[in-house]
């Protein structure tokens, strides 16, 4: 049993009360050898302080005292997610230190390690990847904070040097994509996972060091099967020459628990930070679909779409107001790029 925070109460009024009093917190266990790639199996000691044992898992579960406790040098001979805790007498268990270990992997791409407890992903009741125990209400189609679930996120730049180590919460993206088998995922920053930004230059096209969110994109339509996966990226990647605003894209090789999950698209998520970061709005109006508000309101693109159904644009007058109101030069260019997806199907 974890020992616990409590206070004494005033000398007038204490009663006998046996619960254990925590002294202060474990010291965070310290690893032989850090995250990164290596060509031949490895050895891996772990470290404690005082009298603070050492319990570990390797299937991506935060430790527990019922879990193996630490004894000898570890020895890693596949690629191998390691999570240790200390745990001591009238202390606060450590947070977990979460370690992901290549071995001998053939990987060229930029790396993203995820790594969070496998109830989090499969359990029918919370797992956010399931359909769960509802077909007709899946798991994975849930949205909000109530299916956001803790997760350690690790970031291996081109030469699979580290780039940035930090816990996040994780959700399932996406729209239709949901229902396919491998998924996208959205990654949050927030302080209560330990910061509320992600501080690192990830897009060499982009002067932006720091992100609220990512976007691990499947490939969107293209994210199964024999498809190219580089659709939605290339679209992108054309609109951005005309001019139009897009999400900057990294392709990386995805690890889940240190599972090989294949090759994803790492973006940037268009959202209030997006906008301020890349574009110089510091207030906007940001709705998804079906009108959903994520910042601002929706009263203006209701008047504006008030104003589409109910004039004729042939009349010279509408169309003239209708200038006011749309940048058609922008919302032709866009269509012309909505074609063109549709063209490279």
């Amino acid at each position: 049993m974890e020992a616990k925070i409590c206070a004494c109460l005033p000398v007038q009024r204490q009663m006998a009360n046996d619960t254990p009093c925590a002294q202060g917190v474990a010291a965070l266990p310290l690893f032989s050898l850090g995250s990164g790639f290596y060509d031949w199996p490895i050895s891996l000691s772990i470290q404690s302080s005082g009298a603070a044992q050492i319990h570990y898992t390797l299937d991506g579960s935060p430790p527990s005292e019922s879990d193996p406790r630490y004894e000898k040098p570890l020895k890693i001979t596949k690629t191998s997610v390691v999570r240790a805790r200390a745990f001591g007498p009238d202390l606060i268990a450590s947070p977990t230190v979460t370690q992901t270990f290549f071995i001998s992997e053939p990987v060229h791409l930029p790396v993203l390690s995820l790594v969070t407890d496998p109830a989090n992903l499969w359990d029918q009741q919370t797992g956010i990847y399931v359909e769960g125990l509802d077909p007709q209400n899946p798991n994975y189609k849930q949205h909000g904070r109530a299916w956001e679930r803790p997760v350690s996120l690790t970031f291996f730049d081109d030469d699979h040097s580290l780039g940035f180590a930090l816990d996040a919460g994780v959700r399932i993206f996406g729209g239709t994509t949901r229902e396919l088998a491998k998924k996208s995922f959205i990654v949050y920053f927030r302080k209560a996972y330990g910061q509320d930004k992600l501080h690192y230059r990830l897009f060499k096209e982009r002067k932006r060091d720091s992100f609220t969110s990512l976007v691990i994109r499947n490939g969107g339509d293209d994210g199964w099967g024999s498809r190219s996966r580089m659709r939605d990226a290339l679209v992108q990647a054309l609109a951005a020459g005309e001019g139009l605003p897009g999400s900057a894209k990294r392709s990386v090789f995805l690890y889940l628990n240190g599972m090989p999950w294949g090759i994803y698209n790492l973006r940037e998520h268009i959202d209030a930070d997006y906008l301020a970061n890349n574009l110089g709005f510091k207030q906007a109006d940001l709705l998804r679909e079906r009108q959903t508000v994520k910042a601002g309101d929706a009263s203006e693109w209701q008047a504006n779409f008030a104003f589409f159904a109910s004039h004729d644009l042939r009349s010279a007058t509408n169309y003239a107001q209708a200038q006011k109101l749309v940048d058609i030069k922008n919302f032709t260019d866009y269509q012309i790029t909505q074609s063109t997806r549709g063209i490279l199907t």
